[in-house]
């Protein structure tokens, strides 16, 4: 079959716009590595994102038991060298002392120092102002009602840090709170429920 100039120029035309095209999208195409290399540097900065935000929620909720310590008496609640005596609970003062909470808060504390965000305010107070006696209205009430703020907030942290899944913190490999560390604050919350609230505080 013989071809003619025409159809000749034809056929070569139409192989040149198709090699044109396949080289045009050589020069387009992305390969999976490229898209894995662009979801790392999504999950890079999203990653860095949720512990930076993670750790100024870990400083406001600490911050806010601490300061729930304080309006409950600061120092008598937490520091067994400043525990109540024998005359304050003569004279009718509820003892907000609990051991348990003590520990709990001294490792909140030292570990709140690797925050990034945290100011280690608000400090402990001597706050003898505010303590509950039998005298008060309500006393009673009113002591476990403080108690029951501190350990809500408690159980508030442990259900943040649990719902963090083990995110490595800020400049970190390591979560600044575990899920084993949940757990283990939820029990202490717990325990203060069953033992610290339940008692009379010394009266």
């Amino acid at each position: 079959m013989k071809i003619t100039k025409t159809k000749l120029k034809q056929i070569v035309l139409e192989e040149l716009k198709n090699t044109m095209s396949e080289m045009a999208m050589d020069e387009m195409a992305f390969s999976m590595a490229d898209v894995d290399a662009a979801a790392g540097d999504v999950d890079k900065y999203g990653g860095q994102r949720r512990a930076q935000d993670a750790d100024e929620m870990y400083s406001k909720l600490i911050s806010e038991f601490r300061q729930l310590i304080n309006k409950m008496g600061g120092v008598f609640v937490i520091d067994p060298k400043e525990r109540i005596g024998r005359n304050e609970l003569a004279m009718g003062f509820y003892d907000p002392y609990s051991r348990d909470l003590a520990v709990i808060h001294n490792v909140l504390a030292k570990e709140a120092e690797k925050l990034q965000s945290y100011t280690g305010r608000p400090k402990i107070e001597n706050n003898s102002n505010v303590m509950v006696t039998t005298k008060d209205d309500g006393g009673l009430k009113k002591v476990q009602f403080q108690a029951l703020q501190i350990i809500e907030k408690l159980e508030e942290i442990a259900e943040y840090a649990e719902a963090q899944n083990n995110a490595p913190g800020v400049g970190s490999d390591e979560p600044f709170l575990s899920v084993d560390n949940a757990i283990y604050i939820g029990d202490m919350a717990q325990k203060l429920r069953r033992d610290w609230l339940t008692g009379r505080f010394g009266q």
